[in-house]
């Protein structure tokens, strides 16, 4: 009886990474679902066009990203700029995801499209420095560091070192 409970033991250990990538494939799943309800939710409160319906679909940006899926971030962060561009143009929100789809761009690998997204959002973020909240205020950090990680991933070291330069400046 031990050795088939062994080998039993041994054959549990052999499967268990597989194991672990179907139960997070099905957590995944079950997170998107989540995600996928609270935009539906927010498009029938507020409206498919709205300002709150981008807000809602954020968080299903952000865990693709954090997942290191840039190519499903991609198409949501398209959708959540044209929303915030249609709503609120000149808000600093806008030019934040301005920065953040110029970041999923830069992980895509499509840096000549990133870059222009970049530069806006971060200068519209800077230009509206006076509107920006208390809870606001983390926009700078972040678009100063993607504009790094698009000079470093491109391969312009004095690009990198100036906007590296300012990310040490910022207050």
């Amino acid at each position: 009886k031990q050795p088939a409970k062994a080998e039993e033991w041994r054959q549990k250990l052999r499967d268990f990474p597989t194991e672990l990538k179907q139960m997070r494939a099905q957590r995944t799943a079950t997170q998107i679902a989540a995600f996928r309800a609270e935009i539906d939710k927010a498009k029938q409160d507020f409206g498919a066009e709205s300002w709150e319906a981008a807000t809602a679909m954020m968080k299903l940006s952000q865990f693709h990203l954090a997942n290191e899926q840039p190519d499903r971030a991609e198409p949501v962060g398209r959708e959540i700029l044209r929303l915030r561009e249609k709503n609120r143009p000149d808000h600093v929100v806008t030019f934040k995801e301005r920065s953040e789809l110029g970041e999923v761009l830069t992980k895509c690998g499509r840096f000549a499209e990133a870059e222009p997204l970049l530069l806006s959002g971060f200068a519209g973020i800077t230009q509206r420095f006076d509107k920006v909240t208390v809870g606001n205020t983390n926009f700078f950090e972040p678009a100063l560091r993607r504009l790094v990680e698009l000079y470093e991933a491109t391969k312009q070291p004095a690009k990198a070192e100036e906007w590296r330069q300012k990310l040490r400046d910022f207050p």
